[in-house]
């Protein structure tokens, strides 16, 4: 047998018809906006700004020109060293300029001689010498000694966001 379809309620046709206006839309206005953007081009500033007052407001100052840009490298992560009758958990990270990969490049392939590097400097500390060594001594050692790691570049200096000593 046989079964016709009933004829949709008016409330559903209203429900499909705005639907379909409203895919419709966004489908023009992603259309305008695809065609805008390569219209314009990679240097171009923004039509609109969200946020704040003003002509630049709510935008984030670039660099100028030639300037060169830094970033903070944390790919060490957190580290757990045993130090003698301790434990140093230390978190290293650093400025270093993206713009230049080789150097960037070599920071990701020696990350794990760095994480070494750290682990040897406190594994060799004497029990005591940790506690009288400060802060400044300890980044300075780590410095010079990351920097006769890397063959590319220079650390200029180093952070610890975290930096504990467990006895």
């Amino acid at each position: 047998m046989k079964r016709l379809a009933g004829t949709p309620s008016p409330g559903l046709r209203v429900l499909y018809r705005v639907l379909l206006a409203a895919a419709m839309i966004l489908g023009v206005v992603f259309a305008a906006g695809t065609a805008a953007g390569l219209i314009r081009g990679r240097g171009a500033r923004p039509l609109v700004t969200l946020g704040g007052t003003g002509a630049d407001a709510g935008s984030i100052p670039g660099p100028a020109a030639g300037e060169a840009v830094e970033a903070v490298y944390s790919g060490l992560g957190r580290l757990r060293i045993p130090a003698g009758n301790a434990t140093v958990i230390l978190s290293v990270t650093f400025p270093y300029f993206p713009g230049d990969m080789a150097f960037t490049e070599e920071l990701v392939a020696r990350t794990p001689a760095l994480r070494e590097t750290a682990a040897a400097y406190f594994s060799s500390l004497a029990p005591g010498e940790l506690e009288n060594s400060g802060e400044e001594k300890i980044k300075a050692e780590l410095l010079d000694r990351f920097n006769r790691t890397l063959r590319l570049g220079k650390i200029r200096t180093l952070y610890f966001s975290d930096f504990l000593v467990l006895e």
